[in-house]
């Protein structure tokens, strides 16, 4: 029955092309059919090219090239590496030191999911006696806000740091085409270490992307965009275990003022 409701669709919508469509007859007496331009099929390659036009502009810079000196780029090479060493050493002191068990007095419970439970840290000012600021960041490094995130999940380290790392514009395309990361707009601002052969998960870059918001919202409130510094690469912990990092962090430049929405 289902093959018969197609096969008689198939009979109803031919009807109207046969009527407008028109037929022309040739000097060497041989008959043709004259398509009308709403009718024809539109051509693949147009088609190809309409899509990398419109992925092109999802993936450009709404902003000024972004050209970082030596200096400011070595900077922001080393903030990254204070960051990432930072959570390592407190996943290292969990991992370790703690018998795997959270500080409660520091850590304040979220939700959980699963074998996963998530934490965010109580504010402590003298946690951490490094207050030394950027002049890229927006916050010092003791007062940024850290989840901590614990349980554990089936897979390969090297697996997920290939899904990780995009520090170029093609990767963070493939990667957000898979992903469904909820990226409207993005593009890489400035590559600031890239993978190498050694060391393919070593990369810091900086980027800009602008977040699509739910529906239940969007109505209210638009997307927002975001300048941020991205950094991944892979550590040993003194254990000699490897250990992965992606770090994300907002950083503001004269060259990226903030946009209208």
């Amino acid at each position: 029955m289902a093959w018969a409701g197609v096969k008689s669709a198939a009979a109803s919508t031919s009807a109207p092309l046969e009527r407008t469509a028109q037929r022309i007859r040739t000097p060497t007496g041989a008959t043709t059919m004259a398509i009308p331009d709403h009718l024809k099929l539109k051509c693949p390659e147009a088609q190809a090219r309409t899509m990398d036009a419109s992925v092109t502009r999802r993936f450009t810079s709404p902003f000024a090239p972004l050209e970082l000196s030596s200096a400011s780029a070595a900077e922001l090479e080393t903030l990254s590496e204070r960051f990432a060493a930072r959570s390592i050493s407190t996943y290292e002191r969990f991992l370790m030191d703690g018998s795997s068990k959270v500080d409660e007095s520091r850590w304040k419970f979220l939700s959980e999911k699963g074998k996963i439970r998530a934490y965010a840290e109580h504010p402590s000012p003298s946690a951490i006696p490094d207050r030394s600021v950027s002049i890229y960041a927006d916050t010092p490094v003791s007062e940024l806000p850290v989840v901590l995130v614990t349980g554990s999940i089936s897979g390969d380290l090297d697996d997920v740091m290939y899904g990780v790392v995009s520090p170029t514009i093609d990767m963070m395309r493939f990667k957000s085409s898979y992903v469904q990361d909820e990226i409207v707009c993005g593009s890489v601002l400035a590559p600031l270490v890239n993978p190498t052969h050694e060391d393919p998960f070593h990369s810091v870059s900086i980027k800009w992307v602008e977040i699509d918001q739910p529906l239940p919202i969007r109505a209210v409130v638009k997307n927002r965009d975001y300048v941020f510094m991205e950094a991944t690469g892979i550590e040993r912990l003194r254990n000699g275990e490897r250990v992965g990092y992606h770090l994300v962090h907002s950083v503001q430049f004269p060259e990226t003022p903030a946009r209208q929405s």
